[in-house]
């Protein structure tokens, strides 16, 4: 397989190792995350790991598969959080994760969990990415690994260090609604409604109704944060298709704005479609979108300050140090915060920021 890596392997894409006979587990540099893939050009493997839930894709010749993915806790996301949405638990489970893995692979917990679970046959590691200190993510041989979050939480929760994890969390922090919200689009009549069908149907034109392209988009709209944000931007930016779910929420929540909507990669090869479009020279211009390295994001702002456009950004969710750094202003949970006034230098930042957030002790962008 080593040698079929090699000759799909492109400017991003790195081998790290093998997985026993699961795969090969990769590095994309652009994202800096690892990722557990197999090369193959036999239609039955093909077939059986795309029933098991594998994503795949034609390569430079070779058929090219990557295994499912879930996430074990994240830390500004509440919805990506698969096995709890208790604030409180969330918050010991990060803590505790995050004290093992300053001495230990965190492998090693994962292991003993699947030998006290029902997943036979299931191969289960953890990701190795930029993203480890917001969000801790694992890959798994079959679709199973969707049901190892929770699994694995109730692993934990009988051993005695989440005790005291716990205790220490509920003795910090409070449980309360987020104001974020989420519905679905589906009927909508409004404009968030219209644009949402316009963008399908140019999706659908272009690659049929039935597309996988198609079928990638959310029909959330997600609202409830918009109004912290500071008024002076005369143009929004959404790099699709993440950050759809977005804009639509910023129409229901503010009303209607000047907006691009690009889908946008970093990836050499990848392509880039502009769906609508603004004119942003000389204007304060907004570029939203999900973040995880921020490559994305800085590389849009790039380009639009070359388009003579006053280029500022805003990470939603960002899951890495880099990906802070690198925006302008962030969500996290259901603040946005300013990026000028967080000191990054301290540790544990993200933790005091979740603390603070929850216990609203802090106004959007104020730390």
């Amino acid at each position: 397989m080593l040698d079929k890596f090699s000759q799909i392997s492109d400017t991003t894409l790195r081998y790290a190792r093998s997985f026993g006979d699961h795969g090969i587990i990769a590095y994309n540099t652009s994202h800096q995350s690892h990722k557990l893939i197999r090369i193959s050009h036999d239609i039955r493997e093909i077939i059986d790991l795309r029933n098991k839930g594998w994503k795949v894709r034609f390569e430079n010749g070779y058929w090219v598969l990557e295994s499912p993915e879930a996430v074990l806790c994240d830390l500004n996301e509440l919805s990506m959080n698969e096995a709890t949405q208790d604030l409180v638990e969330i918050f010991a489970l990060h803590n505790l994760l995050t004290e093992f893995m300053k001495s230990h692979d965190l492998n090693i917990l994962i292991g003993e969990a699947l030998e006290h679970s029902d997943l036979r046959g299931l191969a289960v590691a953890s990701m190795e990415t930029c993203t480890t200190f917001i969000e801790k993510r694992v890959f798994g041989t079959d679709l199973r690994v969707q049901r190892f979050p929770r699994l694995f939480l109730n692993y934990l929760k009988r051993l005695p260090e989440w005790r005291r994890f716990h205790k220490e969390s509920k003795n910090q922090i409070r449980n309360r609604k987020l104001s974020l919200t989420s519905r679905s689009v589906s009927g909508s009549n409004g404009r968030a409604g219209k644009v949402y069908r316009s963008v399908m149907s140019s999706y659908g034109r272009l690659y049929g109704s039935e597309s996988l392209e198609v079928a990638r988009f959310s029909d959330q709209v997600v609202s409830g944060f918009w109004k912290q944000l500071p008024r002076n931007f005369e143009c929004f930016v959404f790099i699709l298709k993440a950050s759809l779910k977005y804009y639509l929420g910023y129409l229901e929540e503010m009303g209607d704005i000047d907006a691009r909507l690009i889908e946008y990669h970093i990836d050499p090869g990848s392509k880039q479609l502009l769906v609508e479009d603004a004119a942003v020279e000389d204007r304060n211009t907004l570029v939203v979108d999900r973040s995880y390295s921020g490559a994305t994001l800085d590389r849009m702002k790039e380009s639009l300050s070359r388009e003579g456009a006053r280029p500022s950004v805003l990470a939603v969710f960002p899951k890495s140090v880099s990906a802070v750094a690198k925006s302008d202003f962030f969500l996290y949970l259901d603040k946005i915060i300013d990026r000028a006034r967080l000191d990054m230098n301290r540790e544990g930042w993200e933790t005091d920021l979740f603390r603070d957030i929850v216990n609203n002790e802090i106004k959007s962008g104020v730390l």
